[in-house]
């Protein structure tokens, strides 16, 4: 789970972390781009979702943000 919340790793680059992880969410809005509005708006719900309990399991988990 934690390979999707880091956009599969991109986010973890050492340099420019938020540039590669913009390139790697790029793609993802390209599909998303295609659907229509109901579509759209259900993925964008769902990945929402998906991402927050992402962030509740690492915290309940005892992840230390400082060591990654």
């Amino acid at each position: 789970m934690l390979f999707l919340a880091f956009g599969f790793g991109s986010g973890l680059a050492k340099k420019a972390p938020g540039t590669c992880g913009t390139v790697a969410a790029i793609p993802v809005y390209y599909l998303f781009a295609q659907a229509n509005f109901l579509t759209y708006s259900l993925l964008t719900i769902i990945a929402t979702v998906v991402g927050s309990m992402n962030m509740i399991l690492a915290v309940l988990s005892g992840m230390k943000w400082q060591a990654i």
